[in-house]
């Protein structure tokens, strides 16, 4: 699984979020950001038709944010040490599927 790297120019759109709530940034607010930051904002955000919403800080977003339950999952969640496991081969792209 591919992991977004860090940018820390995405905190700056996200200052006034109090995260109470999913915070919403539109897409106007984000005109003339660099591509490396909105990429990476797309990576971790809820991208919507005006604009993206995240649920929680980009440095507070681990691994099982990529994460949906399925009955036929494809990774392994080992609770004691939060770590997951492929339990078969997984395609680029592919959604990354947990029983939970």
């Amino acid at each position: 699984m591919r992991k977004s790297e860090p940018d820390p120019n995405a905190l700056y759109f996200f200052r006034s979020c109090t995260f109470k709530f999913k915070c919403y940034i539109s897409w106007d607010d984000l005109k003339g950001i660099p591509k490396s930051t909105e990429s990476y904002l797309r990576t971790i955000a809820n991208v919507a038709d005006g604009g993206i919403y995240l649920s929680r800080t980009p440095n507070n977003i681990n691994l099982s944010y990529y994460v949906n339950h399925s009955n036929k999952p494809n990774v392994f969640h080992n609770l004691d040490t939060d770590e997951f496991y492929a339990i078969c081969d997984i395609d680029e792209d592919e959604e990354i599927l947990c029983t939970y």
